[in-house]
């Protein structure tokens, strides 16, 4: 309640009372505490806040906005006008993007104050970005809010400079890339895709759906294989949505030989890459027709020099002197090595082209190790090590090409007695697993050192090249045994500890048929 009066005196000069007027004053005390907590809100909000009155000078702002505005603060408080406010920011250098054209830069922003349309984005120099929304209220006043989102900007210029980065590493990588969506439309490619596909990329990506018009064309030329070209589209596709990683080799409708390797996006999405290995394939085709030229010319001459040495050194000519003898053994030795090497090359040939043959049958595992110790005792007496075949109850047998497990078997045992140290014994251990034999070789030489076992079972491997002389061997061995054994639908692996030795065992089914 606001009172105000008079005192009131008669003719006398004696005091008779007040005369005055009472007027309830709660709405008015209510709007400025109201405005009171307005102003306080206004000024604990993290974003930028200022009210320009109907005249365009400042009438409220709150501490956020002079913390921006400190180098022209003096220029930032109630009573400046907006135009005044914005041209000494423009003289002290505060905005980047007016470098070179203040002029013109003002008039924009002065057209913008006065006819404010939505949000827009501002630069300054100290690197702050700032979102600003400004609002015409109706009495003709104007309210600016920014929004500091500088760290937005920094995480966009992060993310787009890596998406440059990767942009240019697809660009200039050898390998034709590909990366798809969920809808398996094109997000991203390069030029070195269409080139090794021999596709014309301005006709697919200048396309209404690049994706479709890419998968059509290679059905159209029979990558996806014959028939009507709609359902091989829609048979491909399907089968890219539920494909996992996936590295696969094939050869072109344009006779090129590609290797594709296709990697599902854990966040959605598909990664192609597609290499092109024609040259190197044609490389290896002509080293492998070359390999099997000169071993098949070397075997029959090599056959009949160590059949003639035999000869000759069985007294077929006369007895000999014990020099000749020492000699004839030598040649005869480096003989049969040689011809082991021309032998374990034209199988690796012969594996590479398909043409190695199998007599596939029924064979007992006691026959098979029985038959494996006879054919390798001696070779392991020659080294002074026992072969020793742990007994078991395993009465089982397998399908497959008894010769051929049997060379398998002189590999492995061959290896193990090589690396063994002299009256040390070599076990040939025998073990049902389920519906499964293992047949494991067990030595106790120096074991293979771990750098090696990645690379065991590749061709010309051995884990120490220093080595080869000493103990012989082509490196060729466990790659033919590899590729035998996954013939007959087995696997073949091993377990090695420096030191200690090492034990390779191959194991097959029971019941199983040959590929």
């Amino acid at each position: 309640m606001q009172t105000s009066g008079n005192p009131m005196f008669d003719e006398n000069g004696e005091f008779l009372g007040y005369c005055g007027i009472a007027s309830d004053i709660t709405a008015q005390i209510e709007a400025e505490r109201n405005m009171e907590t307005l102003a306080s809100a206004i000024e604990q909000l993290s974003d930028l806040f200022a009210l320009w009155g109907p005249d365009d000078r400042l009438l409220l702002c709150n501490q956020r906005f002079r913390e921006i505005n400190q180098p022209v603060i003096e220029f930032s408080k109630p009573g400046i006008r907006f135009e005044d406010h914005i041209r000494a920011a423009l003289d002290a250098g505060l905005y980047t993007d007016a470098k070179g054209r203040e002029d013109e830069w003002f008039e924009e922003r002065m057209e913008r104050h006065r006819n404010p349309s939505g949000l827009f984005e501002m630069a300054r120099q100290d690197g702050i970005w700032i979102l600003l929304n400004e609002q015409r209220l109706p009495n003709g006043a104007t309210v600016t809010i920014s929004s500091d989102i500088t760290e937005v900007k920094q995480s966009q210029a992060k993310a787009q400079e890596q998406a440059n980065i990767v942009e240019t590493s697809m660009r200039a990588m050898p390998d034709g890339m590909l990366i798809l969506d969920d809808d398996l439309e094109f997000v991203s490619w390069n030029d070195q895709l269409f080139e090794i596909l021999g596709l014309n990329a301005d006709l697919i990506v200048g396309s209404e759906s690049p994706a479709k018009t890419f998968r059509y064309m290679m059905a159209q030329r029979g990558e996806y294989g014959t028939g009507d070209i709609d359902s091989l589209v829609a048979e491909h596709e399907a089968t890219l949505r539920h494909s996992e990683a996936v590295i696969r080799e094939r050869q072109l409708s344009n006779g090129r030989w590609v290797e594709i390797r296709n990697y599902p996006i854990p966040t959605g999405g598909y990664v192609y890459i597609i290499r092109d290995f024609t040259e190197q394939h044609q490389v290896a085709r002509m080293k492998d027709e070359f390999i099997s030229t000169v071993s098949h010319e070397l075997r029959t001459p090599m056959t009949s020099i160590l059949g003639s040495i035999g000869l000759i050194a069985g007294g077929t000519f006369g007895e000999l002197q014990p020099q000749a003898g020492d000699l004839l053994r030598i040649a005869n030795d480096n003989g049969q090595r040689l011809l082991t090497l021309i032998n374990d090359l034209l199988d690796v040939e012969k594996l590479a082209s398909g043409n190695m043959d199998y007599r596939m049958e029924r064979i007992g595992i006691g026959e098979l190790l029985s038959d494996a110790m006879d054919a390798n005792k001696g070779y392991a007496e020659q080294f002074d090590v026992n072969l020793v075949l742990r007994e078991s109850d395993i009465d089982a047998e397998i399908y497959g090409d008894k010769a051929r497990l049997l060379q398998v078997m002189a590999n492995l045992i061959s290896n193990a007695v090589k690396y063994s140290s002299a009256e040390t014994d070599v076990d040939i251990s025998p073990e049902r697993i389920g519906d499964k034999v293992r047949i494991s070789v067990i030595d106790r030489g120096e074991g293979i050192p771990l750098e090696y076992h990645a690379q065991v079972f590749e061709k010309f491997t051995q884990a120490d090249s220093s080595n080869t002389r000493q103990v012989g061997g082509t490196g060729l061995g466990l790659s033919i045994c590899k590729a035998i054994v996954e013939h007959h639908g087995g696997n073949i692996a091993f377990e090695s500890e420096p030191g200690v030795g090492s034990t390779f065992y191959f194991e097959l089914d029971t019941n199983g048929t040959a590929d």
